[in-house]
């Protein structure tokens, strides 16, 4: 009877080992070590994509506030040419097409981080910002045209620089679309 109760005993006494403990640990290492290059990937599109979004919310803005007002609503760089230090809509009360105390400013935009490059392609290169008047439809004071705005990380290069690339482009009309290019 004392045996029986003995292996019954060591039978309830339970535990790992440590061979079984170390080969845990290093099935979780190599599966972390696969996983963190996902993680990579994953915060790079979604800082993207908030970048994009930001900047596709600043030029429905400026086209909603022409409609709304029923006058001129430029998305222009926050200073200069350079539209990587933030962005400013505003109202152009005036109709001059340059910011001024008259005018009133609706939106700005944070700026960008330093490993994101936002070019701006307007059908008049004289211009260095984007219009929509009181219909709503991208122009210059005399004639409509399409604008492009492409953001791009400035930190990599290759096949992944493509994949982290978006552009907006703004359609005579006014509609805004964000694609991801196919091709530079």
């Amino acid at each position: 009877m004392k045996q029986i109760n003995i292996s019954l005993r060591r039978a309830s006494i339970r535990g790992f080992t440590i061979v079984e403990l170390m080969t845990v640990i290093a099935i979780i290492g190599v599966l972390a070590a696969i996983a963190t290059p996902s993680f990579r990937e994953i915060k790079r599109n979604s800082e993207l994509t908030s970048a994009t979004n930001s900047l596709m919310s600043a030029i429905n803005t400026a086209r909603t506030e022409a409609m709304k007002r029923g006058k001129n609503a430029i998305i222009a760089p926050t200073t200069g040419t350079n539209w990587n230090t933030g962005i400013t809509v505003f109202v152009d009360n005036n109709m001059d097409n340059v910011f001024d105390p008259a005018d009133a400013i609706v939106m700005q935009t944070e700026v960008l981080p330093t490993y994101f490059t936002i070019t701006h392609t307007p059908f008049d290169t004289t211009r260095n910002y984007t219009l929509f008047n009181g219909s709503g439809y991208a122009r210059t004071m005399t004639e409509s045209y399409n604008a492009t705005f492409e953001i791009a990380r400035n930190d990599i290069t290759g096949a992944d620089l493509l994949n982290q690339t978006r552009r907006i482009k703004v359609a005579v009309t006014g509609r805004v679309k964000s694609c991801k290019p196919v091709s530079s």
